[in-house]
This record gives structure tokens, sequence and C-alpha cells, in this order.
């Protein structure tokens, strides 16, 4: 078995040369048995342990078995204790949902911290099996159905190569000790049932369906690869960022079909699930200025394009106030600026782009202020006849509500003399009586 070991991690280039492993070990026979391989191939390792509380005085047996068995090898060893009832019910999630969660943050952050390259799981193809039957009878797409991924970012699988069978005979072979988990042995959970029920009821029709399931995964990772490729090629069209927002036409996705399909892979890498993008498409071009929450982006609907934002940290940035001092020569937060003031000579020409507010000094009173805009403002834009409320001005000129939420003003004495990145106000203008002006000039649009 140690040959196939090193076989399939050259194969699938699992571990390159120097590289450093965290094994997961739980102290069953599949972990203990990838742990074993690790130390024969002479792989520079270190062993990880979870210890989910969840079985009283076994589950410390186990982290105690664990941990003498990585002192015998000479490996280093890792452990942390969780309280993974407590987080499945804080966040109303399931007991193995609650387990996974926990132990891959686990791995994640201990990897990082102790300079491991890689984290070395012990999946197997019973595994795979049992997983591509668990995700059809839970419902899935192309994704669910190709079996565990060899590799996965900085996680790999190096014993998917392998059946229980194999194990089991390695195990007994090289008579090497582990711990029976007995939560195994019942049907409480779905993958049990499909290990001791379906499993052996497939293989009885299908002797050689070992075999048969991981041809059956290699042509499903192949097609879902022609599948994303099309996706990332239609999303790459569609997207446009435009500033801190993605703007979609609704036009262009509804065209889609089948649309259903379409608008969950281009809107889920936002985190809406896929009953809430079927409410988005029954909306789109429908009810303009309702907005969908994820819970990591907001989704507005607009006359003819979602635009898409991240949600920000809570703060206090809405009602936040920040000053421009007359000596000041930058600008960092909210907004990348700089600011100088110059005198007018017969080289100068005013700058056109909205990026830049070029105005009469004299006009201004500092320190400035820029804030958010308030209901009641008024504004006087350049070039227009008179005031008029700032929310006419947004409505002219077609602001989105997440627009109007990002915009901010720049105050001079409580009136606004720049709309920021859109139009300066029309009594701080530069005149032919102008001779010193300030010019603020956005570096982040």
């Amino acid at each position: 078995m140690l040959d196939a070991f090193r076989q399939f991690i050259s194969e699938e280039q699992l571990i390159l040369p120097g590289q450093r492993v965290l094994i997961a070990v739980s102290g069953g026979m599949d972990s203990i048995c990838m742990a074993s391989l690790f130390v024969e191939a002479g792989i520079d390792a270190g062993i990880v342990h979870c210890n989910f509380g969840l079985r009283g005085i076994a589950s410390d047996g186990d982290e105690y078995f664990v941990r003498e068995w990585a002192a015998n090898a000479g490996l280093p060893f890792y452990s942390k204790q969780f309280d993974t009832a407590a987080e499945a019910n804080s966040k109303g999630i399931s007991i193995q949902m609650a387990a996974r969660d926990l132990r891959y943050t686990f791995f994640k952050e201990l990897a990082a911290q102790k300079d491991f390259d890689l984290i070395a799981t012990a999946h197997h193809r019973d595994d795979a099996i049992e997983t591509f039957f668990i995700n059809l009878i839970r419902g899935t797409g192309i994704g669910g159905i190709k079996g565990i991924a060899v590799k996965k970012g900085n996680i790999i699988r190096p014993l998917l190569f392998a059946t229980r069978t194999v194990i089991e005979q390695y195990i007994n072979t090289n008579k090497i000790r582990f711990r029976h988990d007995t939560s195994n042995d019942h049907d409480h959970y779905l993958r049990n049932r499909i290990r001791h029920s379906l499993m052996p009821a497939l293989t009885e029709i299908a002797p050689d369906l070992q075999n048969i399931m991981t041809q059956n995964f290699q042509r499903f990772a192949e097609a879902e690869k022609i599948y994303r490729h099309q996706i990332k090629a239609v999303r790459e069209e569609l997207l446009h960022e435009e500033g801190q927002q993605i703007k979609i036409s609704i036009r262009g996705l509804s065209a889609l079909h089948p649309p259903a399909t379409w608008y969950w892979e281009i809107l889920h890498p936002f985190g809406f699930s896929e009953e809430v993008c079927s409410d988005i498409r029954k909306a789109s071009g429908k009810e303009a200025g309702k907005i969908f929450f994820s819970n990591t982006h907001r989704l507005l609907i607009d006359r003819e394009y979602l635009f898409i934002e991240e949600l920000k940290a809570a703060n206090n940035e809405v009602s936040s106030e920040y000053l421009i001092h007359a000596n000041d020569t930058r600008m960092v937060a909210p907004l990348g600026a700089t600011i100088e003031h110059c005198i007018i000579d017969d080289q100068f020409s005013i700058p056109t782009l909205p990026s830049i507010a070029c105005m009469d000094e004299g006009k201004l009173s500092f320190p400035l202020t820029l804030r958010k805009w308030k209901r009641g403002d008024v504004f006087h834009p350049l070039g227009a006849r008179g005031k008029k409320k700032l929310s006419d001005f947004f409505s002219d000129h077609k602001f989105t509500r997440f627009e109007k939420e990002n915009c901010w003003l720049l105050i001079s004495d409580g009136r606004i003399v720049w709309v920021v990145g859109h139009r300066i106000a029309h009594f701080v203008r530069v005149t032919k009586q102008t001779n010193k002006i300030c010019l603020i000039t956005l570096t982040e649009v």
C-alpha cells in the first residue's frame, strides 16, 4: 500500500518537495492508516486532533490515544477541545455541520500559525461514493456529484485511491492499533444508513461498483470543468465593477436559458440562497427599488440593472463627519484624495473631470466638512439657475439607492460645495476674479 500511496501523491502532485503536512487524525482506522503511511514515506508532518466532546470519556480517550501515537512516531501534536453542541445550537445547524466548520477553521488557523503548507484528511474511495449518494438524496447540482476533490486549496486527500477494504488489510497486516468510534455502528446519521444498507445492496447488483463510480467521478469532474468555464465566460461578460458595486444587466441575465439556473450561478457566489435567487429573478424588471440581502452582500433591483455591494461592517459611517483643514494635503479616510492650494496663472485651465473639484478658495471657509447626505439638503449645482433639493439632483442624474447612500458631500460653513465625484456648487466656481483655487482630486474613483 505504501507504493500505491507514494504513486498517488506523485501522480496527483499533492505534496511538493519541502512542503510540510498537517495530518488530521481522529484516532480511527482511516486516519491512523494515513498517518502511518506518512511516517513510512518519511514526509515532514505534524498531527492535529479535534476533541468535539460528543462522546464523553470516549472523546477524551481518543485525544489521549492520538497524543501518545504522535509521541511514539516522533511527530509534533496539536489538539483543541470544542463545545460542538453549543456551536450547533447557536448557529442553528446540525452537529455534523458544526463539527465540520469547527474542524476546518481550526486546521487552517493552526497550519498558518505553525507553517504547515498542506492539511491532509483521510477521506477514501468509499467516503467519496457515500458522499455522492448523500448529495443526491439532499439535492445537488453538478458540483455535488463529482465525488470528493483530491485537492482543494491547501486541503489534500491522499487516501482517495484506496477502498475501505484495502485500508483494513493494511491495518491488520501491520497490526496497527486504532480507536473504534461506536457512533459509526448506529444508523442515526444518513451516512451510516447509506454505508450499512444502500452500499451492500448496490455492490450486490454491481460487484465492480467501486471502479464504476471512480470512472463516473472522473467524467463528472471533466463535465463540470466545461460547465464552469462557460459560467466564468458569461460572468465576465455580464458583471461590471463600478466603484464598490457590481452591475448586472437584467435584460442580459434574463435572456439566458434556463433562467433559474443562470440566476443561481451568477448570484450565489455573493451568498444568495437558491430561494432568494428565485425571488430576485421573479422581481427583476418588475419591482425596482427592492433590496435582497445575503450574509455578505446586498442586491438592489433597479430599472435596468441589478446592483450588488458588499455589506460593510457595522459602524457609524453614515453619521460620521470628517474635517479637512486649510493645511491638509492628503485625505485617506473615508475617501482617498489629494488637496492642493494653487495661485492661478496664464497657463491654468479648469479641469473637467467629475473626480476633481476645482473651487475658488476665497469662497471657502475652513475647516471643510465631509459627510453623507441628509433629507432636506439643498444644493445649487454648477450651471443651474438656482437651488434644488439634493434628492431632486439625485433623481435627475438617476442615482440608484446604493449610490445615494454612498454619496459624500463637502460642506463649507453649512453649505454644500461639492457632491463628491459629481458636481461642485455654483457659488464656488472659478471666475475671472478668482486668484487662488482649492483643488481636491479623488485618488480612489
